[in-house]
């Protein structure tokens, strides 16, 4: 997948121009022409790859970030494209609902615009946080569009097509968003399958995804054993795909995962190979962390991610393409939390409120009895009018160990709906926590664990389940209304079919070390506390640092955590790091 920078600037301007984190050395120009006085210059990388993301018209040029398959049709549904219109200059990018490859955009007065998958590589002078992307990094673990850690940069929506146009007489382009197909019209439109037909359809559907977007036949699958990824590995075995390698990650020696993953290799008669945590190294890749993410990733499963794809280049030595599970839990999982928050919220606001006092008084982010957990559920559900927010939400630590003014917590929950009006308009409203869960969870927030490892690499990354089709029918089958049901029947019925009961039914475990374990570690807890020390001064009047090297301390020592506790030290330790490197790159005063 590609890195890519875009500048439209007055004809005379200097590219790459001075100012942000730009390695123009990895880049190659894909398109550099004058059109209406105004200079338009692509840069992309890797160069091998660059030229068949690019298709030329006499009319316009276009750019596709997304699948370098030869299938353009299935590729052009689920990559992020940028057209130059040759006559009049206009730029529209269209972005799909599902996508897994942000782009971000500043302008300055003279007219100029630039864009980039990398925010610091834009040009601008990254001088001020904006409150409201650092509220939702700490609450919610990402940052929604329109909003970024810069006041000066923007974020383009998922699920929307933005046009910018130059007026003759105009030095700024007027912008105009509005809302792209994600789900594009077909002979069979799922909602109107019979529940019999369900489960072969989306076998069809993940055949014919995967056909049209793995043009090597031999991928590489991420393969944690369970019943996504154990979907995808059997999917491939009945396409007659022997040169596919499950790649499956060990945490350590007590690790049954791996016990599993082989036996279901074998019945699939697929390759399979143990990749071993690298444990010792654990601090040293931390250290790295913040030069490979565009932006701070609240999952304290990014270092685990980090370790196997940086193996994995090793192992694939050239261009392969990688298969990732990621959106199957959202699209057919029942969420069984929803109605308990749906309850949490019928009761009288005062009565959560106390309950919230209640917790904030006991410190109850290092308890993890049931009850404080529920006591925390009811701080969040005072915090967060909006009930769906609520569901995403990390921690009860806001107002806590950081600020956030109530500006910026309307601000984010505006961003949550209007992204689910924006990329899925006609949801109706019971569809729509499947959808956030979604379009944040799964896109903004999991996926990005992976997805920014393999740009500008000779990895393409591919997600079969945020395909359209297969995005389709989890929205159009998954109103559940709280009931309890299977989770996952329909994938754990078609993967029954090759494989047994015994090998989907049972406990799993994810490819993220725990937490505590990690922090056992004296280099990584020396980095942990090193991140909060070096914490840059405008980040530090926003979060209570003494409370989080509290935390820490106990956290080190071999106390128990909640999810939430962990997930917020994780996430502001990252953060602080991240921007102490960009500060020292120059992209922060």
């Amino acid at each position: 997948m590609l890195h890519l920078w875009l500048g439209v600037t007055p004809a005379d301007a200097a590219h790459p121009p001075p100012g942000g984190h730009w390695p123009p050395a990895r880049g190659a120009a894909l398109f550099d022409a004058r059109i209406r006085e105004r200079r338009y210059v692509v840069y992309a990388w890797p160069p091998d790859a660059a030229s068949r993301a690019l298709g030329a018209t006499p009319s316009a040029v276009e750019v596709r970030l997304g699948p370098l398959s030869p299938h353009a049709a299935a590729a052009r549904i689920v990559s992020t494209r940028l057209e130059i219109d040759r006559r009049t200059g206009a730029l529209t990018v269209t972005m799909p609902a599902t996508c897994t490859a942000p782009l971000f955009h500043a302008g300055d007065q003279s007219g100029a615009l630039w864009l980039a998958s990398d925010p610091r590589w834009l040009p601008v002078r990254q001088r001020h946080l904006d409150p409201r992307g650092l509220y939702a990094l700490l609450q919610f673990g990402a940052i929604p569009a329109p909003y970024t850690l810069w006041k000066a940069v923007r974020r383009l929506a998922p699920g929307s097509r933005t046009r910018f146009a130059w007026l003759d007489d105009a030095r700024r382009a007027p912008r105009t968003t509005t809302w792209s197909a994600p789900l594009p019209a077909s002979a069979t439109r799922p909602h109107d399958l019979p529940e019999g037909a369900r489960v072969g359809y989306v076998g069809e559907r993940l055949d014919a995804v995967l056909t049209a977007l793995c043009p090597d036949r031999a991928p590489v699958l991420l393969f944690s054993g369970g019943v996504d990824s154990g979907l995808l590995a059997a999917r491939c075995a009945r396409l007659g795909w022997r040169e596919t390698l499950l790649l499956c990650y060990r945490m350590d020696d007590t690790d049954p995962q791996p016990q599993w993953a082989a036996e279901m290799a074998r019945r699939l008669g697929l390759s399979l190979r143990i990749v071993p945590a690298r444990a010792p190294d654990w601090a040293r890749m931390l250290t790295s962390l913040s030069s490979d993410y565009p932006e701070p990733v609240g999952d304290f499963g990014v270092p685990a991610a980090y370790d196997l794809m940086r193996q994995l280049e090793r192992i694939a030595g050239g261009r392969c393409t990688v298969l990732d599970g990621s959106g199957a839990d959202a699209l057919f999982r029942t969420f069984p939390a929803l109605g308990r928050w749906r309850r949490l919220y019928r009761l009288p606001p005062p009565l959560r409120c106390a309950a919230g006092g209640l917790w904030r008084a006991m410190e109850g982010w290092h308890r993890t009895a049931r009850v404080v957990r529920w006591l925390g559920a009811a701080r969040i559900s005072c915090s967060l009018p909006y009930e769906l927010g609520a569901m995403v939400a990390e921690n009860a630590l806001a107002g806590i160990a950081y600020s956030a003014s109530q500006d910026a917590r309307r601000a984010v929950e505006t961003a949550f709906r209007s992204a689910l009006q924006l990329a899925l308009p006609a949801l109706p409203d019971a569809l729509a926590p499947r959808a956030l869960d979604l379009l944040h969870v799964v896109c903004a927030l999991t996926a990005q664990k992976n997805a920014p490892l393999v740009r500008g690499s000779k990895l393409d990354l591919i997600h079969p389940f945020l395909h359209p089709d297969l995005v389709g029918a989890g929205l159009a089958w998954g109103r559940d209304g709280g009931r309890p049901r299977v989770s996952k029947a329909i994938l754990k019925q078609l993967l029954a079919r090759d494989l047994p009961g015994a090998l989907i039914e049972r406990p799993k475990r994810g490819m993220t070390p725990e937490m505590r374990t990690m922090l056992r570690d004296p280099g990584v807890g020396r980095w942990y506390q090193r991140a909060f020390e070096t914490a840059p001064g405008d980040l530090a009047g926003r979060i209570d640092l003494p409370r989080l090297q509290r935390m820490l301390q106990r956290a080190v020592a071999g106390a128990a955590l909640p999810h939430g506790s962990y997930n917020l030290l994780w996430t502001a330790a990252i953060t602080a790091r991240w921007l102490a490197d960009a500060r020292h790159a120059g992209d922060v005063a």
